[in-house]
């Protein structure tokens, strides 16, 4: 996941001229996705599915990220894949 998260912070900031703060906050947020990723032993982003997101989703509910943190993560994902 370490490439496709290089090249879409790549493409981020080539394409898309995002502003370094959103980089920095997609970058952030995806590289705890993957350490969950790393943590639920799912090595292939083609193994990826709904439930994976889900489970994602309800980690930080219980460790009581603040809604706009959940927001913005969720954001990042969708941008991602």
């Amino acid at each position: 996941m370490e490439q496709q998260l290089d090249n879409f912070i790549h493409y981020l900031e080539a394409v898309r001229k995002s502003s370094r703060n959103t980089i920095l906050s997609y970058k952030r947020d995806l590289e705890k996705f993957a350490a969950f990723l790393d943590a639920q032993a799912v090595v292939d982003l083609t193994d990826v599915n709904e439930t994976t997101m889900n489970a994602y989703i309800l980690m930080m509910e219980q460790k009581q990220f603040a809604t706009s943190t959940i927001s913005r993560n969720i954001a990042a994902l969708k941008s991602f894949f």
